[in-house]
């Protein structure tokens, strides 16, 4: 008997677990259809900063050149080939990198570009921002003390299709992640949920349900004066 309820709660786990990935899957290849629509990641002038600071590290750092570097130089010539770090620039007309943008986020930018295409970029943030949501529905479906099951799915479908979540995942900007930190910080709230009160209550609110039909009264007043147990 008991191996058949571990099999039973195993099988359960399973299933819930696969509704979660088939939520967070689905939520992540729909998030994409702004992206495709525009027919590429959306930009803005600032992301520009963000890839040509990180391929600037990473060529004074590493020596490593990319269409990045190679632009620079075409237009700029080798008198600007690795200055030295600290040093002044020597003419004016050189261009500055920007500083004070995140070195992270360049980082991911300039890597997937420079494996081949920015798409990986948009995939990345559109699977952070389907975990994001789907995680977050599981949490408050658990606060209710219910399984997340299909109900994922569906949250995952109205915030790709009725929200603008899916463009800002397919926006190179690293704005959308203060969305994903509020979200995942919520996870990290109060640890008495409805799930664990009922874990820490054995009789699974029959005491409750007791004292309802009258099984249990409230003590006399002479029992609270003399400590007793209601003798009623």
């Amino acid at each position: 008997m008991q191996f058949r309820q571990n099999a039973s709660l195993d099988r359960a786990r399973v299933a819930a677990a696969a509704w979660v990935l088939a939520s967070i899957a689905a939520t992540g290849l729909l998030l994409l259809w702004p992206a495709l629509l525009n027919g590429g990641p959306f930009f803005m002038s600032d992301t520009i900063s963000y890839i040509r600071g990180a391929a600037s590290a990473f060529y004074r750092a590493l020596d490593v050149k990319s269409a990045w570097t190679d632009q620079y130089f075409r237009l700029f010539g080798d008198a600007v080939s690795r200055p030295a770090i600290g040093a002044p620039a020597a003419a004016t007309n050189v261009p500055v990198t920007l500083s004070g943008r995140s070195v992270y986020y360049g980082g991911l930018l300039f890597l997937c570009d420079f494996a081949g295409s920015l798409w990986t970029a948009v995939a990345v943030q559109s699977v952070l921002g389907a975990t994001t949501v789907v995680l977050t529905a599981k949490n408050i479906a658990g606060l209710m003390g219910e399984d997340l099951g299909w109900n994922g799915l569906a949250v995952g479908v109205l915030a790709a299709l009725a929200t603008p979540l899916g463009y800002f995942t397919g926006y190179l900007m690293p704005d959308v992640f203060g969305g994903f930190a509020i979200l995942a910080g919520g996870h990290f709230g109060p640890e008495r949920t409805i799930s664990d009160a009922r874990r820490l209550d054995p009789s699974g609110g029959r005491r409750l349900s007791c004292c309802k039909q009258g099984a249990c009264r409230p003590p006399t007043a002479q029992g609270l004066r003399l400590g007793l147990p209601d003798a009623r």
